[in-house]
């Protein structure tokens, strides 16, 4: 059995997994007290709110007792009978009725048990009844502590608002002490017949509220955006409180301000528990995991032969192994390519030979992966430089140019090398076209380097083998003999200044003397793609070349890839000459009909009716033709120069001392908004304010 405490590598693991596992099951932990501490004070705080709820109805009980006790004394008679301005129904009331109607109001007090005083107002008698007799009204209001002129304020606040039950309260009230009044109609007119008056006392109010909810830090009764009654508790001192406004039944609401609530846990022994908890749960699980991720590394070390009880540190002893297998492997794969190289050479030696037979070519093309079909053509690209020497640099560059554009194009490549030559074998499937097609492609590749001169390109069949491809460089030089084309500097001067000075027949007698002296000669396939490019260059230096693009029509690519054959070459340069000449006479006539077309409007810019239009079925051209040759002719658009031209006649006319309504119609414009738009645009300033500007007398200096 093996004892894993004793393994450097198991210790490391269990030690890492212990310390995620354990921080893991702490902040899990930590997680879920928080989770349950914050869902506890959000139930805390939808208490506190209901308790506020609580207390808006609580104070809404209380009010609605004055409610109930003012419909039962409105249907009392006997308060009816007081109140009348009958004075046979007033002396109804003897003495024993009087007490009987001051003893429901003593009574409503008592049940109350909110108020100083309450009583009946009635207004026009000058009469007021509480518990005790029967008053005159200012005497009442003296002798409960409020001050003669209280019932015309209150008057004055009740008019005009169209409720049964009213607050009221102002600073003389609220002077010594917070109290406020409540106000029932007794009648439901306009005027202030009968009124149930009750004088609370906040004191009162305050003790009763804070009897009901001890935790209420303020409580504000507000009408009409105005305090009528303000608690403050303060015994009660909170960092944060919850304050929230409740609308009343009645006309005012309240808002009631609690103190935020609080959750207290026992923190001290729950951390402890957790982190003896977290301790055992992270020893078990680290411990279970370390023994699995370490039993793969004993098995490796059995598999790679070491003993399990001799290296303390057993990642260094695999690592070691591993080094040394490696070294092995690539020994064994340098070695593999060598050999694989040197069979892919003879291969493709025995290929440029033609000594293999049809299978041995589909065999070995599979073996080596090069993909090469009996029944498909290839080319080989002799590059005639000898490695032996300086140019071998030269020549690899050439090779590696090579291989980048045939692989840009499509196509495979393998090189080979013998002796004093690189041979670059490029295949693809390709049928005869294409290959074709692809030498000539190549073909122009190399005329546009300058190495490219020493490059020779064959076809072949890989069974047949590549005829011609293996001559010596001797033999290659002695095929190509001694001729060279004709082509004297002064012809090339003489052929650029006749195109500039647009003399395409005399540039034509030049082509064809180069012609005919080049046809006495035997010129090689390479030498008249060097002739080409030569008087394709000379056709660039031209004006009409540059104006013509020619580099973007690509014509140097489309010339060479047509250059093996004089007669060919011939046809294309004399198809670009004849496009010169095209092009030349085409501006000629556009420039003319500008000039023709730019005359028109001068003589008839007078004329409201001209439109680009007219002029496009006048001259029996396109509407899109007008305006690009006018643009070309004026480098302006058609609607600028017409609106310069009848601006400055109307600056003409204006100067004349012609008023600005004639003006309007001799310069073509049909409106004076359309002729002073213009106007501003061209001059800055409006035709009347021009001819302000004319009248006034210059400024001396």
């Amino acid at each position: 059995m093996v004892n894993f405490r004793e393994k450097r590598y198991f210790r490391m693991i269990f030690l890492y997994f212990f310390m995620v596992t354990l921080l893991a099951v702490l902040m899990l932990l930590g997680v879920i007290m928080y989770q349950y501490w914050k869902q506890n004070l959000l139930l805390a705080k939808k208490s506190a709110e209901n308790t506020m709820e609580q207390l808006a109805q609580v104070m809404d009980e209380k009010i609605n007792q004055i409610d109930l006790f003012a419909t039962q004394l409105k249907s009392d008679k006997w308060i009816r009978y007081a109140s009348s301005n009958s004075l046979v129904l007033r002396d109804k009331i003897d003495m024993i009725k009087r007490e009987e109607i001051c003893g429901q109001l003593g009574d409503m007090e008592d049940i109350f048990r909110l108020c100083e005083s309450a009583a009946v107002l009635v207004p026009g008698q000058d009469l007021c009844i509480d518990r005790y007799s029967f008053w005159e009204m200012d005497r009442y209001f003296n002798s409960i502590g409020l001050y003669s002129g209280i019932y015309t304020d209150l008057e004055h606040e009740m008019q005009g608002k169209y409720t049964t039950l009213y607050m009221y309260s102002n600073d003389k009230i609220r002077k010594e002490r917070d109290n406020f009044i409540i106000a029932r109609r007794l009648e439901y007119e306009d005027t202030l017949r009968r009124q149930l008056f009750v004088y609370m006392d906040g004191n009162a109010v305050k003790k009763y509220l804070m009897e009901y909810e001890p935790e209420l830090l303020e409580l504000k009764i507000v009408q009409d955006g105005q305090v009528i009654y303000h608690l403050s508790n303060e015994k009660k001192k909170a960092r944060e409180n919850i304050v929230q406004t409740i609308a009343s039944r009645y006309l005012w609401e309240y808002e009631i301000s609690l103190s935020e609530p609080t959750v207290t846990l026992p923190w001290m022994p729950i951390i402890v528990l957790s982190v003896i908890g977290g301790a055992v749960v992270a020893f078990g699980g680290a411990y279970g995991f370390a023994v699995l991720l370490y039993r793969p590394v004993i098995q490796l070390m059995k598999n790679l032969g070491m003993h399990q009880g001799t290296p303390r540190d057993e990642l260094e002893e695999i690592s070691s192994s591993f080094k040394k297998l490696s070294d092995e492997k690539e020994n064994m794969e340098e070695l593999a390519n060598q050999y694989y190289m040197v069979g892919q050479n003879n291969f493709l030696a025995s290929l440029l030979y033609g000594s293999f037979d049809t299978h041995k070519v589909e065999e070995n093309s599979r073996k080596y992966f090069l993909g090469m079909n009996n029944e498909k053509g290839y080319m080989v690209a002799l590059i005639t430089k000898d490695p032996a020497s300086e140019d071998k640099k030269q020549a690899m560059d050439i090779v590696i140019r090579l291989e980048l554009h045939c692989c840009r194009n499509g196509c495979q490549v393998a090189l080979y090398q013998e002796n004093e030559m690189y041979y670059l074998i490029i295949y693809g499937n390709m049928d005869e076209a294409q290959l074709m097609d692809q030498r000539k492609k190549l073909g122009m590749f190399l005329d546009n380097m300058e190495e490219g001169g020493g490059v020779e390109i064959k076809i072949g069949y890989p069974y047949a083998g590549f005829g011609g491809i293996h001559l010596s460089w001797k033999d290659i030089q002695e095929e190509k003999g001694s001729e060279s084309f004709y082509c004297p500097l002064e012809l090339e001067i003489k052929l650029v200044n006749l195109i500039t000075m647009e003399s395409f027949n005399g540039a034509r007698e030049i082509l064809a003397q180069l012609k005919r002296e080049n046809c006495s000669r035997q010129l090689s396939a390479a030498e008249i793609r060097k002739w080409g490019n030569i008087l394709l260059s000379d056709f660039m230096r031209t004006p009409m070349g540059q104006r013509m693009d020619l580099r973007k029509q690509k014509v140097n690519e489309m010339m060479i890839g047509n250059m093996d054959r004089l007669d060919t070459l011939w046809g294309l340069l004399e198809e670009l000459l004849s496009s010169f000449e095209n092009r030349y006479f085409s501006d000629h006539n556009i420039k003319s009909l500008g000039v023709e077309i730019v005359e028109y409007v001068k003589q008839n810019f007078t004329d409201s009716a001209l439109s680009q239009q007219g002029i496009a079925d006048l001259f029996k051209i396109s509407r899109p033709t007008v305006s690009k040759v006018f643009k070309a002719t004026t480098n302006m658009n058609f609607v600028e120069y017409l609106h310069r031209l009848r601006v400055k006649q109307a600056k003409l006319l204006l100067d004349q001392g012609d008023r600005v309504e004639t003006t309007i119609k001799r310069c073509g414009y049909e409106n004076e908004i359309t002729m002073k738009r213009a106007f501003v645009k061209y001059e800055g300033i409006t035709p009347r304010e021009y001819v302000r500007r004319k009248k006034e007398p210059p400024i001396a200096p």
